[in-house]
């Protein structure tokens, strides 16, 4: 999405991510994603729920955050109304916006182009490809048979994109929040086509090997483990869990610190020991912070509030109407691709499963 959608040429085009980003003065959002991952993220999630609320704005018939919507769902007493009518309500008009602005369709083409072998001719996940941009944009060099859906695309089209796959992105999240195995499953299954996609050979190669072990190699046991093992919850509470790499990360700091603290005597020997005893470390460090009073640092990150900023950002999408179909272009990003996974040719997809398949069955 972030190589997609964010350009430091696009400053001028209002509606774009880059333009937003220096519109709420993120000046820690950077084009490189490693440089602050947590600020990409946190912007990622404020554009998006501006997206949101635009794209609803617009289809209730508002021009500004406090007008009353003009649309004849959202009548004068539905705040009265039982619980049951209200939600009726809100998934007609939710159901609405998905329909007319949220594109996430698996759809391929069907005009084979590429080799009959079935090999795979994506890239390394860290290779820059000059001739064939990964990025969803058409590059300068085009195939008479590939069918070209959209030779312009219009603002309108960038904004559905920022708005299909910031949702997205906040589906998985919320996934993984909530410790929901089957729906992240699922959002494998679509991160598989987008990696395939965008040329990113080894997450693509990933992903399938996984979906490839849970449906097909795995007995059910191992396959169900493998599917709700992959969260870590310390807390207890709902709506709490972290995934568990993220988990080893935090326990991975813990043996750093511990390793760091035995000076001169950091030997082979000392340090496996430090890795195997961190569980109950963990423990003791914990028990002993409770009994001295030390209050429990929370790796929860410091939330600002976001309702200055998002009022900015829904303001700017409302008066440059980014939701209106018509010929007006961000020049930028004139040659984008909307659905990155209308690229991909259904033979070529079929026959890169059916061979990677049989190397993982094989081996």
């Amino acid at each position: 999405m972030w190589r997609r959608l964010y350009d430091t040429k696009s400053g001028m085009e209002r509606g774009t991510l880059y333009q937003l980003r220096n519109l709420i003065n993120r000046r820690n959002v950077k084009k490189e994603v490693k440089s602050d991952v947590n600020a990409i993220e946190d912007f990622i999630e404020v554009v998006t729920t501006g997206y949101i609320v635009s794209a609803v704005m617009t289809h209730l018939g508002m021009s500004h955050i406090n007008d009353i919507p003009s649309d004849s769902t959202i009548f004068h007493d539905l705040w009265m109304e039982d619980d049951s009518v209200r939600k009726s309500a809100l998934m007609n008009i939710a159901s609405s916006v998905v329909e007319k602005h949220v594109d996430l369709a698996a759809e391929f083409c069907d005009q084979p182009h590429a080799s009959d072998d079935g090999n795979d001719t994506l890239v390394d996940d860290d290779e820059q490809n000059s001739d064939s941009s990964d990025d969803g944009r058409m590059g300068d060099v085009k195939d008479d048979n590939v069918e070209d859906h959209s030779a312009v695309s219009s603002i309108c089209d960038y904004s559905r994109e920022v708005l299909s796959l910031g949702l997205f992105y906040l589906y998985f999240k919320d996934s993984v929040r909530e410790g929901d195995g089957t729906r992240v499953m699922l959002a494998w299954k679509y991160f598989m086509l987008i990696f395939k996609a965008t040329k990113h050979k080894n997450y693509a190669l990933e992903a399938l090997t996984m979906l490839t072990q849970y449906f097909v190699i795995l007995p059910p046991n191992l396959a169900e483990q493998l599917k709700w093992s992959r969260f870590v919850n310390v807390h207890g509470y709902s709506g709490c869990n972290i995934s568990a790499d993220l988990h080893m990360e935090h326990m991975n700091r813990v043996v750093k610190t511990v390793i760091s603290g035995l000076g001169a005597n950091k030997t082979e020997k000392a340090i496996i020991r430090a890795g195997k005893s961190v569980g109950l470390l963990s423990d003791i460090l914990a028990a002993y912070d409770d009994e001295a009073g030390v209050s429990l640092i929370s790796g929860k990150h410091a939330e600002k509030s976001v309702v200055k900023d998002l009022h900015l950002i829904v303001e700017q999408l409302m008066e440059s109407d980014v939701f209106e179909n018509g010929s007006r272009t961000h020049k930028s990003f004139s040659n984008l691709k909307p659905n990155i996974i209308r690229s991909l040719l259904q033979t070529d997809l079929k026959k890169w499963i059916i061979c990677n398949f049989s190397k993982h069955t094989m081996t």
